[in-house]
């Protein structure tokens, strides 16, 4: 099976970067210590993927070549710069988005690996539909440095949005830039305020 092959698996962190494995489950990125260990952010998003059935078949390389611009996962990518590797080259985040409806991979090209940057700390916070359980909006924010925070948003509507600010305390700032560039409803710039109060909560909770 495809998922058998040994370039395709495997979860490791070096260099203040994490490697996913294409074929790995999102239950196992949810369950990988070194996950946990390393970016705890990124568990807690593949937790939230579904339910269990989808969570321990589908990988991490099917959502993201499926539905590139609104799976959990693209949130990540853009906060944490993210790079998805192939059996022909790797794609920075800023060139996964130029296909509309899939990732644009030519007709031998295979997905190997997912990486993402190690931030100092991360948090992810979304709002889910009521009967789907996809993400309808959903935030990731990341601390990189003192001075720098990249926020990725993704949601219904539009494609995954990201910007940066250099503290907590601008954070405000930073959402308000998210919804000038996403341009999301009116609805959606409710929940948008309200995932950005739980994600100031829980960034001062980590501080303390």
């Amino acid at each position: 099976a495809i998922d058998s092959l040994r370039e395709l698996t495997g979860i490791s962190a070096s260099d203040k970067h994490l490697r996913i494995g294409a074929a790995e489950t999102h239950q196992s990125i949810a369950g990988s210590q070194i996950v946990k260990t390393e970016l705890p952010a990124l568990s807690l998003l593949a937790e939230s993927i579904g339910d269990p059935q989808i969570r321990n078949r589908g990988t991490v390389a099917g959502a993201i070549v499926s539905n590139p611009h609104h799976t959990d996962y693209a949130a990540a990518l853009v906060a944490l710069e993210g790079v998805v590797r192939t059996t022909h080259r790797s794609i920075p985040t800023a060139e996964i988005w130029q296909c509309q409806e899939a990732l644009c991979l030519a007709s031998e090209e295979l997905v190997t690996s997912i990486s993402f940057e190690i931030p100092m700390s991360a948090e992810y916070v979304r709002r889910a539909h009521t009967a789907a359980g996809y993400a309808e909006l959903a935030v990731f924010t990341a601390l990189h440095s003192a001075d720098l925070i990249r926020v990725g948003m993704i949601g219904d509507g539009f494609s995954p949005a990201t910007t940066t600010c250099s503290t907590t305390a601008d954070l405000d700032s930073c959402f308000a830039r998210l919804a000038d560039i996403a341009q999301p409803t009116v609805f959606q710039r409710a929940q948008l305020k309200a995932l950005q109060m739980e994600t100031e909560c829980r960034l001062q909770d980590g501080i303390n």
